[in-house]
C-alpha cells in the first residue's frame, strides 16, 4: 500500500499543474477489498479509470471536494 500511495503521489505531481494553478491535493487514499465502493463526504467524482495489475483489477479515481 505504501508503494502504491507513493506512485499516486508521483502521478498527482504531474497531473496537478494540468488541472489548475490553484489546485490543492490531499494525501492519496489506498483502499483495498472487493466491495468496489469509496465515498468521501462532500466530494464528487471527476474521473475514474479502470486498470489492471497482472490479473488484479485496479481503479484510479479523482475526486473534487470544495473547500469548507
Amino acid at each position: 500500500q505504501d508503494a502504491l500511495g507513493e506512485l499516486v503521489n508521483q502521478v498527482a505531481g504531474i497531473v496537478r499543474p494540468l488541472i489548475s494553478d490553484q489546485c490543492v491535493l490531499s494525501l492519496p487514499t489506498v483502499a483495498t477489498g472487493n466491495d468496489g465502493g469509496l465515498a468521501v463526504l462532500g466530494a464528487e467524482t471527476l474521473l475514474e479509470v479502470p486498470l489492471s495489475c497482472g490479473t488484479e483489477p485496479m481503479r484510479v479515481t479523482l475526486l473534487h471536494k470544495a473547500e469548507d
